[in-house]
């Protein structure tokens, strides 16, 4: 099974499970907060749960896609520390029909 969290911990797949000599596709939609050059940087954190496995990843530009936007406190925002997560950190590991979710949330509430 594989988790895969971006940026700052936030959801993008949960639990893909993949038989032994099969292989799976998934893709998902990262919201670049801050690109750090004109076309963006996607920072792909965490590759995790019970075996993980990822045999190829290809990084494409989304264009022009809907875009939801969560504003909140503390229970929205994008925690950066493990322990602690918000709703708005898995809103993005949810099948949302190719929409981007970016949180504005203000962890100090």
């Amino acid at each position: 099974m594989t988790t895969v969290k971006a940026e700052l911990r936030r959801l993008m797949l949960e639990r893909v499970r993949t038989d032994a000599g099969h292989f799976k596709t998934r893709s998902f939609i990262v919201n670049v907060r801050t690109p750090r050059f004109p076309e963006g940087e996607v920072r792909l954190k965490e590759f995790s749960d019970s075996y993980p496995s990822v045999c190829s990843i290809a990084i494409e530009r989304a264009g022009n896609i809907p875009t939801i936007y969560i504003a909140g406190e503390s229970t929205s925002t994008d925690q950066p520390v493990e322990l602690y997560n918000s709703w708005g950190q898995i809103a993005d590991g949810i099948e949302h029909g190719g929409s981007g979710w970016v949180s504005r949330g203000d962890p100090r509430g």
